[in-house]
């Protein structure tokens, strides 16, 4: 059976769909296999053509054929592959897409292409969205809503037995211009009422987590377990400038602790305020810098975490950056931490460091305390340093022998004896990265180096999807940071190379790949929609304003060439689609058909005569009234009735003709009628 004009309309429309969803995917995602490009081409072909309903059967085992192969290919992959894994699943979702578009319109077989084209928009969503992917969204939303429309008539018209219906273009471009509209007024609502705080009903603050590590104490005394995967999501970092090369090697700085009392780690209240601040970085370490934009989890202690040293910290919402004495980042205030780093991008060089002479430490007696020690761990610090003829190489000295003779282990000590630093270097010589960043410590505070202990996250995974790393508490790490005189605090890694390797196994794996996907959903639903509060909407209508804001300093602007004549064009577009609208609101309220203008005019006249006319009586029941009562011009107005219901009940219009007899008709019966009001001898018209 050959397509109907509505079902073709409606087979066409949903070919539209599927195009608009794979160009917004392909604006996301890039073109990495060759399967988009067949389903374009599938879904371009649905537009002009469609198999024939005998080749349906076979043209379905073909499809479930292919399926079954794109599916084992998904499993596959999900099973054996270390890279992108929803490639493979978007591959199948674009072959079950293109399928469908060649099936006859359905309740079911329409459902499921509404869904498959709305899925692949989801999937889009997850990398890296940008204008086309808004184009291609606003075309999506306009055709899915004449689709939808044309959908549904197809199915009331088949449970009804109905014949097919033409739908004008006009029509159909109204209807998909009605939703423009409405998803432009959606975007107007959404920018003009931003997003509140959980907490503001009840002026609380945001529920906060917590992270191992991140309190006043931090001990290595813990035994007798194991360290716990926790996949948990502490930041989302972007990179404006492109991420570095070595994403696994970069230290997320968080709180540093000075005093040690042989178990655990903690902070002194009335350490000095360290020469080291931001400024002092800024000034001092060379080289390149380094851009983030962290979205970071509230945590049960306010810290701010940037690769270190930072340099500069902007926040974008309602929070306040400080630093304490120690030099670590605080925030203050409501709202969840989002914020701007920026960081040196390369430390100091090894000469740099082997010939930094000059100020000692503020308060360097906090950064050389040490417990009481057994005599074989200064023995030790002594043998590992003695010949060394700087700090620096003192300092590589040591690191090198703990990374080279001891092992990295998620099992803690088994018994309280065993959970101490004397245990861990002579006689366990294996332990968690605490251990290591306490024994490097404590080794060179033994030889009159000040040090101290650092906790914070070490790497991260990158987020394909979205163009982000995620750093979760699996990569909670601690190390050491060295004073340098003239560089200020640089930091130093003992724990060998194989804990990165470990703590990033603790949640990866077919799920944790899987996740990430889903983990770039949540980064764009939190940053654009969840976050939106009233400092980005100021943030967001000033960067719309500042390209039309005037300069009062009279420096140049390189944006005014462009801006002279971006302005007119943007009130031409302005004015053009105002006329627009003026006119398609023209075109809806257009006046009455002729036809129904002359038969509308009867009706008021004769009711204004007298005569019986009720505003429920259909057209043939007036012209019975009319007849009852002995009307003037009936003849006349039985002709204007007649044209009136072939005009309205017929697929054809009035010819010109047919039209001119309308007027003449309609017109002589209201001669007819003002010439009987006007004779003194009619008879009264009927009750």
């Amino acid at each position: 059976m050959s397509a109907t004009p509505l079902r073709l309309l409606h087979r066409r429309l949903a070919a539209g769909m599927g195009l608009a969803a794979v160009a917004a995917f392909l604006a996301g995602a890039g073109l990495e296999s060759a399967m988009p490009l067949v389903a374009a081409a599938i879904l371009a072909t649905a537009l002009v053509w469609a198999p024939p309903a005998s080749s349906q059967k076979q043209l379905d085992m073909f499809w479930r054929i292919l399926a079954l192969v794109f599916a084992a290919r998904a499993i596959y992959h999900v099973l054996t592959s270390t890279g992108d894994i929803v490639l493979p699943m978007v591959d199948l979702l674009l072959l079950l897409l293109a399928s469908e578009t060649w099936r006859e319109s359905g309740a079911v077989g329409d459902t499921r292409v509404y869904t498959l084209s709305f899925a692949l928009l989801i999937a889009a969503s997850a990398y890296r969205p940008g204008v086309v992917f808004a184009l291609s969204f606003v075309i999506y939303t306009g055709l899915a809503v004449v689709t939808l429309m044309v959908g549904h008539l197809i199915r009331k018209l088949s449970r009804h037995h109905a014949r097919d219906v033409r739908l004008e273009r006009p029509f159909l471009l109204r209807i998909a211009a009605l939703s423009g509209v409405m998803l432009a007024l959606s975007a107007l609502v959404f920018a003009a009422f931003p997003r509140v705080s959980r907490g503001w009903m009840t002026r609380t603050a945001l529920q906060a987590g917590t992270v191992v590590g991140f309190s006043d104490r931090v001990s290595i005394g813990e035994h007798g377990s194991r360290i716990s995967s926790n996949p948990e999501v502490v930041l989302r970092v972007e990179f404006p400038d492109g991420p570095p090369d070595d994403r696994r090697g970069l230290y997320w700085r968080g709180r540093s602790y000075d005093y040690f009392d042989g178990v655990a780690w903690a902070r002194s209240p009335e350490v000095p305020r360290t020469l080291a601040t931001t400024a002092f970085y800024n000034a001092r370490w060379p080289g390149p810098r380094t851009r983030q934009q962290i979205f970071a989890t509230p945590l049960d202690v306010p810290v701010l975490f940037g690769l270190a040293p930072v340099l500069y910290v902007q926040p974008n919402s309602r929070l306040r950056a400080l630093s304490d004495n120690a030099g670590d980042l605080w925030y203050y205030g409501g709202g969840v931490p989002n914020y701007a780093v920026i960081s040196a991008a390369r430390r100091p060089s090894e000469d740099a460091l082997r010939n930094a002479y000059g100020e000692n430490a503020r308060g360097e007696e906090y950064y050389l305390q040490l417990p009481p020690l057994t005599d074989r761990i200064r023995t030790l610090a002594d043998s590992l340093a003695r010949s060394q003829p700087t700090r620096y190489d003192s300092i590589m000295a040591v690191q090198t022998w703990l990374r080279t003779e001891f092992s990295y282990t998620l099992d803690l000590p088994a018994t309280p004896r065993e959970a101490t630093l004397d245990h861990f270097l002579f006689v366990r010589r294996k332990g968690h990265c605490e251990y290591f960043s306490t024994a490097l410590a404590v080794l060179l505070r033994t030889i009159g180096i000040p040090a101290r202990n650092v906790n914070g996250f070490m790497g991260g995974s990158w987020n394909e999807f979205g163009g982000f790393l995620t750093v979760t508490q699996n990569e909670a790490h601690s190390w050491v940071e060295v004073w340098f005189p003239r560089y200020g605090w640089v930091t130093f890694d003992a724990t060998p190379a194989a804990t990165v390797d470990v703590a990033q196994a603790l949640g990866t794996g077919q799920r944790g790949r899987l996740l990430t996907f889903f983990d770039g959903i949540e980064h764009r639903w939190n940053k654009w929609i969840l976050e939106y509060d009233l400092e980005t909407q100021v943030s967001l209508f000033q960067r719309v304003a500042t390209p039309f804001t005037r300069r009062e300093s009279g420096q140049p602007d390189a944006r005014r060439g462009w801006l002279r004549w971006l302005k007119p064009v943007l009130y031409v577009v302005v004015i053009a689609l105002a006329l627009r609208m003026v006119l398609a609101a023209r075109r809806s309220f257009a006046p009455v058909r002729a036809e129904a203008r002359g038969y509308l005019k009867l009706r008021r006249a004769y009711e204004q005569a007298g005569f019986t006319v009720r505003a429920q009586d259909p057209a043939l029941a007036f012209l019975a009234r009319l007849q009852r009562e002995h009307a003037p011009g009936l003849e006349h107005a039985q002709a204007v009735v007649a044209a009136y219901l072939r005009a309205r009940f017929s697929t054809t219009e009035l010819t010109s003709v047919e039209r001119h007899e309308l007027g003449e008709n309609t017109r002589a019966a209201l001669r007819a009628l003002r010439k009987w009001r006007g004779d003194p001898s009619k008879p009264a018209a009927a009750a």
